[in-house]
């Protein structure tokens, strides 16, 4: 990447406020002819409390009103992504001797791919009160992608499985709140307060062609749950069966019109919806249930001071998120033969037909009745989306100043203890290993005690 940058400030008497930018940026990720790209930026602000108008109020110690418009440039691809790569194959032996062919390994090259770009405007008002003591932000901003670097599946009979394109645009749009607060000031005490709040929607406005939807599949073209796009949806969607619900004896009669496609419904399993009503059950069935993006997040901090004293607490939260947990669906979809959740306690039984969870059956390879009962998994449909909200302790922190007095004594600057705990607790519903990281690896909680000292 090379890249070569002008920037132009202008201020006139603290009211007036313009930056503009240019970036001319090349990457060796494209092809020539599409290596470079310009990006240009232009901000301004405007001091509404340095006007002359102003200068009598009481209620605004700051009024300060702001708007930008810029490109950026994305050519986060992998290398070569324009040209269609062969692997050297060896056959034979040293008796007949070696043959050398050249097998693709499975990307088709596009030599047209450039640089996605991304539009960005916002719109944004800084404002402060009470002899600066309460200080308030919100923006608001329209971000539009266009020219998306993906990569999405192709037929096999071109020879390839994949190719990466600039595929599609997706537009982002949402507010931003930032407060910071001091409350209390006294002589010995202080209590200062800060809390952010973001709510963002995303949506794909394009995809290639005259195409609604783009298919994340597998080796062997499944369909999976996440990472496909569907036009007009988020790009983070949850795409799955809905539960229809847990078999009872009344619904039998319904239940067996339906083609299951190889699965056993019969009471007490668990079933997906004939969600386009046609008598089977296909991916015709999965629908959109949800997205992993929430509906609003944030943190807020609490800082407490009393003489040398000083307690430290920061909260981050995330609210109306869904997300998808491998690790918990292993545990209610147990057989009993192994590791499973207490919550199978609630499973279905003839007595317990209200149950939340259905009958757990074990495959017995001996049982012949049993050896080829093929049921619907918890996994496979809505009934295991979990809802990702929570409010986490991130971190809190207790630490002593010694005062001057017995600093001076010690003939040292400054003497200070102190210790912190990062993960201190989570408050959410979420019964994966964590509702913000998944199920990768559960977050870590630490302690540490310090002692810091100067001369």
């Amino acid at each position: 990447l090379l890249s070569y940058i002008a920037r132009v400030n202008y201020n006139y008497a603290g009211k007036y406020l313009l930056t503009a930018t240019a970036r001319y940026d090349g990457s060796s990720k494209f092809a020539k002819g599409n290596q470079w790209g310009i990006f240009p930026s232009v901000s301004a602000a405007w001091n509404i409390t340095e006007e002359k108008f102003m200068k009598n109020q009481t209620i605004f110690d700051q009024l300060k009103l702001r708007a930008g418009f810029g490109i950026v440039g994305n050519q986060n691809i992998d290398d070569f992504a324009y040209l269609s790569l062969y692997n050297v194959s060896y056959t034979g032996t040293s008796d007949t001797g070696y043959t050398n062919s050249f097998v693709s390994n499975g990307r088709r090259g596009t030599p047209d791919i450039s640089w996605e770009k991304q539009k960005q405007w916002n719109l944004g008002v800084d404002m402060a009160f009470l002899q600066n003591r309460v200080r308030l932000s919100v923006d608001a901003f329209l971000i539009k992608n266009k020219d998306l670097l993906m990569s999405h599946s192709l037929p096999t009979t071109t020879g390839f499985s994949s190719t990466i394109e600039n595929i599609g645009a997706i537009e982002n749009k949402g507010l931003e709140f930032a407060l910071n607060a001091n409350l209390v000031r006294a002589k010995d005490f202080e209590w200062n307060f800060a809390a952010t709040l973001s709510m963002d929607k995303n949506k794909v406005t394009r995809l290639y062609g005259d195409n609604d939807v783009v298919y994340n599949v597998d080796s062997d073209r499944n369909i999976q749950k996440e990472g496909n796009l569907f036009l007009g949806e988020s790009r983070n969607t949850i795409y799955i069966w809905k539960t229809g619900g847990i078999a009872q004896e009344i619904d039998m009669d319904r239940l067996n019109k339906i083609n299951w496609n190889g699965y056993n419904v019969n009471p007490g399993d668990l079933y997906p919806l004939d969600y386009d009503n046609n008598g089977q059950i296909d991916q015709n069935d999965r629908v959109v249930i949800g997205s992993t993006d929430p509906k609003f997040y944030g943190g807020f901090s609490t800082d407490l001071s009393y003489k040398g004293i000083t307690l430290n607490a920061v909260f981050n939260y995330s609210y109306g998120a869904k997300k998808l947990s491998p690790y918990y669906e292993s545990l209610i979809t147990s057989r009993g033969t192994g590791v499973a959740s207490v919550d199978l306690v609630d499973r279905w039984s003839p007595e317990n037909t209200d149950a939340k969870f259905p009958r757990p059956i074990y495959n017995d390879p001996t049982d012949t009745e049993t050896m080829y009962y093929n049921t619907f998994s918890a996994s496979q449909m809505d009934f295991s989306v979990q809802n990702a909200s929570y409010l986490r302790l991130s971190t809190l922190s207790l630490a002593y100043t010694f005062p001057k007095t017995i600093v001076e004594k010690m003939k040292i600057g400054n003497l200070r203890v102190y210790s912190t705990i990062s993960n201190v607790f989570c408050w959410t519903s979420y019964k994966g290993y964590d509702p913000e990281t998944g199920d990768w690896y559960p977050p870590t909680r630490m302690f540490v005690f310090g002692l810091s000292v100067s001369l």
